[in-house]
């Protein structure tokens, strides 16, 4: 943890420790005596989150500027504390860059394959064991005319896209892999309806699939493959 004691009258910073110092790129010596504002903030003068404006900083995020100018994302807490007569504040804080880098890389990955779940021209669906809709990519738009915003939430049997001659079969096929405790996959074929009301006929591949079920071992959702 990298540690600042700055002089809350001059903002000026009166020590530091080796950490603080590795952090901003810089010696001791070339630290001590200058502005808290050159490093930790750019608030403009009267205008310090903690000494002017009475703000709390309590493990918040922010961004430390180094001597060679890089913005390393920190997380700081700021506690006043009286030393030699004079007030000052301790400014506690650690580096997140590698933390950010993590998340940075985790967004990329869930949006390519976002990306890549939307670009199947089959429709894939997860339901839950109500048949309620967790998700759907977007070839619900191309099938069945519907916007995925439209149908993520409900359930398939309300939302009318199935004949009602065949709904009891597609319930009895969820009723029967709920009740399972193995991998079961069916293909079966039934009448769907467009949003437009007319009917088409629509192929769907269903699975209730390792890694769907609860802590308990028991089946939660299942994914269904519709063309």
């Amino acid at each position: 943890t990298g540690i600042m004691i700055i002089d809350v009258e001059t903002h000026t910073i009166v020590d530091v420790n080796p950490i603080a110092a590795e952090i901003i790129c810089a010696s001791k010596e070339d630290i001590v005596g200058k502005t808290c504002h050159k490093f930790m903030c750019q608030a403009e003068k009267g205008k310090c989150p903690v000494t002017d404006l009475g703000q709390s900083i309590d493990n918040s995020e922010c961004i430390l500027v180094t001597t060679e100018g890089e913005e390393v994302p920190i997380i700081k807490t700021v506690i006043p504390t009286l030393l030699n007569g004079r007030m000052h504040i301790v400014d506690s804080f650690i580096d997140i860059s590698d933390r950010k880098q993590a998340e940075q890389a985790l967004q990329e990955s869930e949006e390519k394959l976002r990306q890549l779940f939307n670009s199947v021209a089959d429709m894939i669906v997860l339901i839950d064991t109500l048949g309620n809709i967790l998700n759907v990519n977007d070839s619900v738009k191309t099938i069945f005319g519907l916007r995925a915003d439209e149908v993520i939430g409900r359930n398939f049997a309300e939302l009318g896209v199935i004949n009602p001659d065949d709904l009891p079969e597609v319930a009895k096929l969820l009723a029967d892999s709920v009740a399972s405790k193995k991998t079961i996959q069916t293909v079966f074929e039934i009448r769907g309806i467009h949003k437009d009301g007319h009917e088409i006929p629509i192929e769907v591949v269903s699975s209730s699939t390792v890694g769907l079920e609860n802590d308990e071992g028991k089946l939660k959702g299942m994914l269904a493959t519709i063309r």
